[in-house]
């Protein structure tokens, strides 16, 4: 039978022994309630991160009242190497947190590597004096109060004894397990009708408690790992005949927490799975694994993979897999680093990353969405802390090792030992995970992780403290707590609109200022937009708003040198703010410099915003070179508003053939050529005019060689519309009739036109509107029939356009000799003749009609060809 773990040394277990039961129980008591509190507010809030900012400050406040409450309790003289190792690394990471916020000499400053952008922002806003090593102090003393949250629970589980350290695993896995149910419902319910208790961009898939699909997988497997621990799904010291039901309760566990981590169709999450699963069954067995079980589990796992195969949701994970590099995380790595190695040694502070970042995201690479973190834990470690922040990861990764291994050499009982492997395999998880996410930004996982580490050290001497101690340690949390709540409070006033109170309640944080100086702006009151403004810049010299703000309002105050300057910097700040990119557009305009205005007029249509503002005034660029070189090496980018940028063009006159022409021959000479629905309105317009010459101009400029388009009907796919641009299929509404662009039922003719008939109606199958010069040509094509007699009933025939008048105008009839195929399929050819009196014309396949007999038919394999001449 296990004994109970003392997780600590052998004299220490002897002073506890000795020391009387009446003073040790109501120190425990009378934070036992608040510890536990914590620990469960923190586990099922904690997964919301920014998009419950009121969670976040309730966990972070409340474990500043745990470390007020227990830390004074500790005696710090008689902590053991592992306690004191973890206390001054905990006080390393705040020590450099501090170091980053004291204030340096200007010229100092600005010679820091990574801080030259906004030493040059400081001297243009007048305020190169004193600034701290951090490029926005407030945001890095806000990433120090994120410590109170794991600091607090990893000093919850060191002071814990066997039986509270059990509480506390325990704790972990009933939450797992109770989340794990609620995700895999979010999954089958889809994204309308899932339970979620937090905002989040994974609805419909399983988030759990979370926002985060990828964190929540990881916090699954975590549990996985705690569900094979002995005694944590079951008794403590569970009897012989209640080892069975143990053992079924872990496999349920195992089983519900795996299914939990596949519905949150997480890449990261499912590729960990095995590892946790495999690893969970090593801690589990009591005794080495026999080559009959471990081939047993082999055949096992195999015979799941082919079973989950044919899951849904598996064969959507695996489409994920498929399209993994084009995931834009790849991105965010390289930009990173390349910011990362511009600040080395010393990085740019702690929580800068979303003002650092811009400044080197490609306007290829801007989205509607942020980029608020590097998806990259460690690069973002190096970014924002330097080498120093690396050398601690390292410490710490070297702690973990040094404890697991101490202590689960004094175990004294099996489960004991495990433990250690637990917190260990935690760690290396948690390290994977963060080199493609950022889960321990989560409190839920920090705090979780936290925990188990704080397993891994010995169990202090408990005693009272004095009044002194308390005060020691209650006013700086006191002090960091009030800087958190007023912050989080400020946030919330500003986005009512209540900037002025904001300003009040918050003064040292500069998004509260930002925030604020915007309201002052949209309300007119200029004096107080200058006034918060230069408040921001000296908080954070890269904020994009107190740029924009104080460059306008200088400009606005008859300073335009200095405003426009100060505007001008706007520039190197990124593609993100709107306002600041369309000044910089209307001034380039003005200037003449068209490849700069269309730069900053793509980065805010990028993001959503103004383009049916912006877009009218593009084709102007068409009239000059100048222009068209800046719009071919945008559109050339491939933005999303390529299609939008083309039919402004063909709503918008004022341009000449020969212009458009040229931009769209530097499009086919860049490798982007304009595609055949980027034409489809100019082609539309330009035939409705009767400019059929130039609509065949623009079709073959833009690389299109065959007089007809997508003759072989594989460009689109289902019911033919009865409307499209020239060179393009369409059919008229007939009734009876049906046509559908579909895979053919014979091998080798990829897609077909599939056309059913109910006998009755006559006319036209398919048509396309083309531009035939004057010339003789070839017609063929191909059809199949369910009755071999009808298909030499298929005809063709050249309808004459003038615009859109087809009245009056001579149609060219098609006479058709028919050749059969060895696969069914026959083949119709014809010749026909195009005078000047014809400039557009329709190409029309009709059917038969059959006096009621129904009929289904495929047609394939269109084509146009000049007739070659005659010899002399």
């Amino acid at each position: 039978m296990e004994t109970g773990r003392n997780y600590g040394t052998a004299g220490s277990k002897r002073r506890r022994q000795r020391r009387k039961p009446e003073q040790e129980t109501p120190i425990w008591r009378r934070s036992l309630n608040l510890s536990r509190g914590y620990l469960v507010c923190a586990l099922l809030l904690g997964g919301a991160g920014i998009a419950s900012p009121i969670a976040s400050w309730l966990i972070t406040t409340v474990a500043l009242v745990v470390l007020a409450v227990e830390l004074p309790k500790l005696d710090w003289q008689g902590l053991d190497t592992r306690s004191r190792m973890a206390a001054w690394l905990i006080v390393s990471c705040m020590i450099l947190c501090l170091l980053q916020v004291v204030p340096l000499p200007g010229r100092l400053w600005g010679g820091l590597p990574g801080h030259q952008l906004a030493a040059q922002v400081a001297e243009a806003a007048g305020g190169s004096g004193w600034h701290a090593w951090s490029l926005s102090p407030d945001r890095t003393l806000a990433a120090l109060s994120a410590l109170a949250p794991p600091s607090a629970a990893l000093l919850i589980a060191a002071r814990s004894d066997a039986q509270e350290r059990r509480w506390i695993l325990r704790a972990i896995l009933i939450i797992a397990l109770l989340s794990a149910p609620l995700a895999i419902v979010q999954l089958a319910l889809g994204p309308n009708s899932a339970p979620m208790l937090f905002s989040s961009a994974h609805r419909g898939l399983g988030v759990g408690l979370f926002v985060n699909r990828n964190h929540f997988a990881l916090f699954l497997l975590i549990a996985i790992l705690i569900a094979a621990v002995p005694g944590i799904p079951g008794s403590a010291r569970p009897a012989q005949d209640a080892k069975a039901i143990e053992w079924a309760a872990r496999l349920a566990a195992l089983a519900l927490l795996a299914l939990g981590v596949l519905s949150t169709l997480s890449r990261s999450g499912i590729f960990l799975l095995p590892v946790a699963l495999a690893s969970a069954v090593l801690i589990s067995q009591r005794r080495r694994l026999s080559p009959a079980v471990v081939a047993g589990g082999a055949v096992a796992a195999v015979v799941l993979v082919l079973v989950l195969r044919v899951a849904p949701p598996v064969h959507a994970v695996l489409s994920r897999y498929a399209t993994a590099t084009e995931d834009l995380r790849f991105r965010y790595w390289t930009n990173t680093l390349l910011a990362a190695r511009d600040a080395l040694p010393l990085g740019t502070g702690f929580g800068t990353f979303t003002l650092v970042y811009p400044t080197y995201e490609p306007l290829s690479e801007v989205r509607p969405d942020v980029v608020n973190h590097a998806h990259n834990d460690v690069l973002e470690l190096l970014l924002e802390g330097g080498v120093a922040a690396i050398a601690l990861l390292v410490a710490w990764l070297a702690f973990v090792v040094y404890a697991a291994w101490r202590s689960r050499a004094e175990a004294g009982g099996r489960r004991d030992r495990m433990v250690p492997i637990v917190a260990a395999l935690a760690v290396i998880l948690t390290l994977a995970a963060s080199l493609t996410d950022y889960p321990t930004r989560m409190h839920t996982i920090a705090v979780t992780l936290a925990l188990l580490i704080g397993m891994l050290l010995p169990i202090p001497a408990r005693r009272e403290a004095g009044s002194a101690r308390r005060m020691l340690f209650a006013g700086p949390l006191a002090l960091l707590g009030l800087g958190v709540l007023s912050t989080q409070w400020g946030l919330q006033l500003a986005a009512i609109g209540a900037g002025g109170a904001a300003r009040i309640v918050a003064p040292w944080s500069s998004p509260v200022q930002a925030a604020a100086a915007n309201l002052a702006v949209l309300r007119g009151d200029r004096d107080q937009a200058l006034k918060v403004a230069q408040r921001t810049l000296a908080l954070a010299p890269l904020d994009p708003v107190g740029v924009r703000t104080e460059g306008l309002e200088l400009i606005a105050r008859g300073q335009a040198e200095r405003g426009a300057a100060l505007l001008s910097l706007g520039a190197p700040l990124g593609w993100r703010d709107i306002l600041t990119q369309l000044w910089l557009a209307e001034q380039a305009t003005a200037a003449g410099q068209d490849a700069f205005a269309l730069q900053r007029m793509d980065a805010v249509i990028r993001q959503e915003k103004f383009g049916d503002q912006l877009l009218p005034l593009m084709p102007k660029l068409l009239r000059t070179q100048a222009g068209r070189n800046a719009l071919a090496e945008q559109l050339s980018l491939n933005p999303g508003w390529r299609v939008a940028f083309f039919n402004q063009v063909a709503r918008q006159p004022g341009w000449t053939m020969a212009e458009l022409v040229d931009l769209i021959r530097h499009l086919r000479r860049a490798g982007t050529p304009m595609t055949t629905a980027e034409s489809g309105l100019i082609r539309t317009v330009l035939a409705a005019n009767d400019r059929f010459g130039d609509m065949r101009t623009v079709w073959h400029a833009a690389g299109q060689t065959a007089l007809i388009g997508d003759g072989d009907f594989e460009a689109e796919k289902g019911v033919l519309s009865p409307w499209a641009p020239p060179y393009a299929w369409h059919t008229p509404a007939l009734t009876g009739v049906r046509t559908e662009v579909a895979a053919a039922v014979t091998p080798g003719h990829g897609q077909a036109l599939a056309v059913g008939s109910d006998g009755l109606a006559q006319g036209a199958a398919v048509q396309q509107v083309i531009a035939l010069v004057s010339g003789t040509y070839d017609l063929t094509f191909t059809v199949s029939a369910d009755d071999v007699m009808l298909v030499q009933q298929f005809g063709a025939l050249l309808q004459c356009r003038r615009g859109e008048q087809t009245s009056g105008l001579p149609n060219v009839p098609v006479a058709l000799t028919w050749s059969s195929g060895a696969d069914g399929w026959q083949t119709a050819r014809g010749s026909f003749t195009v005078s000047a009196e014809c400039p557009g014309q329709a190409l029309i396949l009709t059917l038969p009609q059959t006096n009621g007999r129904p009929f289904s038919a495929w047609i394939d394999g269109v084509s146009i060809r000049s007739a070659p001449r005659p010899h002399a």
